[in-house]
């Protein structure tokens, strides 16, 4: 055998020799160690890896924003100039739609009215009608409020042996 042969079988015969010392509970102890470490490791490395998405996070949804603001207040001016621009020409242009077309709505009007004048006035005796009646509802407490205030002074010289409450329910 060689001597490198020879210094490796000693070196292999100590990691026997100390592979054989150990216990189970040094063993246990050694895996614990390592997990709570790979543990730790990978704890702190996902805290990182959350702030720095965090912070990412907040620069770009900070540029969208003020990207967005600008782009809105852009639009919003030329929107606004367009306006400006045109509304001249636009009201021109409605000015003289409804100055070429009042002589044909006032006919389409007129005719609507001769064709469906028998509708329109029924329709307007029963609005007239109903408006009557919830008048006359609304009225209805203020009067009788009044009748009574007139049948307390009207009967106050009576003498106190006339039942009152009688006199009221008799004229309300």
């Amino acid at each position: 055998m060689s001597e490198t042969e020879i210094q490796r079988d000693q070196r292999n015969a100590k990691r026997r020799e100390r592979y054989a010392n150990r216990t189970k509970e040094e063993k246990q102890l050694k895996t614990e160690r390592r997990k709570a470490l790979r543990l730790n490791y990978k704890n702190v490395i996902n805290h990182q890896q959350r702030e720095t998405r965090e912070l990412k996070r907040d620069k770009i949804n900070e540029n969208r924003r003020f990207l967005r603001y600008e782009n809105i207040e852009s639009a919003n001016h030329y929107l606004r100039l367009y306006c400006e621009e045109n509304r001249e020409a636009v009201n021109e242009q409605h000015r003289s739609y409804r100055y070429k077309n009042i002589p044909y709505v006032n006919e389409q009007q007129r005719a609507y009215y001769c064709q469906n004048i028998e509708t329109i006035n029924t329709r307007r005796s029963k609005r007239r009608a109903d408006n009557t009646i919830s008048a006359n509802d609304q009225q209805r407490p203020v009067r009788s409020a009044k009748r009574n205030r007139y049948v307390e002074t009207h009967y106050s010289g009576l003498s106190k042996n006339v039942d009152e409450s009688l006199i009221n329910e008799q004229y309300c």
